[in-house]
């Protein structure tokens, strides 16, 4: 199952998980073991741990430039 593709030679078919959970206010993401890494501000992260993103994290996976930040939706009071 993939939700969003990347169509790069150095990313996995199902290279990272992106989670939301009710519960949190922030959205995780974790690496599946991918051979070329998932970067999370510039810094690759572990495989099968879970980080939580923060509004203006950047991610990027495997050796593509692309980048995907984080934009989180302001709480209105």
């Amino acid at each position: 199952v993939c939700d969003i593709s990347i169509l790069h030679a150095s990313c996995s078919k199902q290279h990272a998980v992106l989670q939301y959970r009710k519960d949190k206010p922030y959205p995780s993401l974790m690496d599946l073991k991918s051979t070329n890494k998932t970067h999370l501000n510039g810094n690759a992260v572990d495989s099968a741990r879970y980080y939580e993103l923060r509004h203006k994290d950047i991610i990027r996976f495997g050796e593509s430039s692309r980048e995907y930040v984080v934009m989180q939706e302001q709480q209105v009071d």
